[in-house]
């Protein structure tokens, strides 16, 4: 798996945290650097922890196909699975319309931004299950989760804050079919 593909299933996963942010951002009367600098340190370290977590899952599945299964379990069946569980969810969420009740507040919720925070780490776990039954590098897997988690935290806010948050159901749309489509590539190629 080379870098852009992992860009995209990264991207894809964060696109959750994007949405909520955007939320955020549409609600608060002005970003404070200092507040979205916390977000996104504390968003990073989650993403990046669940993605190594994923990747030592794969090595105890990898190590008990080959001691227990002697390979009889497919990780391409495995990863197919967790991508198109990740789009179908995305895709609920894309066709979900949350009825937002805007108001003024001082600063993020910080309630809501630690909902989807819990949820993109399960995101992200499954992805890095898919990385490791890949044998992709995880360091270099958890440097790229934490740079493009920091950029949806930060894009996130401020596209809330400029353009209030329509755009929610588009970002889940993207995902949802970045990550239908890796499934797709997965299945038909068989790598």
């Amino acid at each position: 798996m080379n870098w852009v593909e992992r860009l995209l299933i990264i991207g894809g996963v964060s696109l959750d945290v994007f949405a909520a942010m955007e939320r955020e951002g549409s609600l608060v009367a002005k970003i404070e650097k200092k507040g979205l600098l916390s977000v996104c340190f504390l968003v990073c370290a989650w993403q990046a922890a669940a993605l190594y977590a994923g990747n030592l899952a794969a090595a105890v599945i990898l190590e008990k196909e080959r001691s227990v299964w002697s390979l009889a379990v497919p990780g391409n069946g495995i990863m197919l699975a967790a991508f198109t569980w990740l789009g179908m969810h995305l895709a609920a969420g894309a066709l979900h319309r949350e009825r937002i009740y805007e108001h003024r507040a001082e600063r993020f919720n910080r309630n809501g931004i630690l909902r989807a925070m819990v949820r993109a780490g399960g995101y992200m776990l499954l992805a890095g299950v898919a990385f490791g039954l890949l044998g992709t590098d995880a360091a270099a897997g958890m440097v790229l989760a934490v740079c493009v988690s920091a950029a949806a935290v930060i894009a996130g806010a401020y596209t809330g804050y400029c353009f209030g948050a329509p755009q929610k159901g588009a970002a889940y749309a993207a995902g949802a079919g970045l990550m239908w489509g890796y499934g797709v590539g997965i299945w038909l190629t068989g790598k």
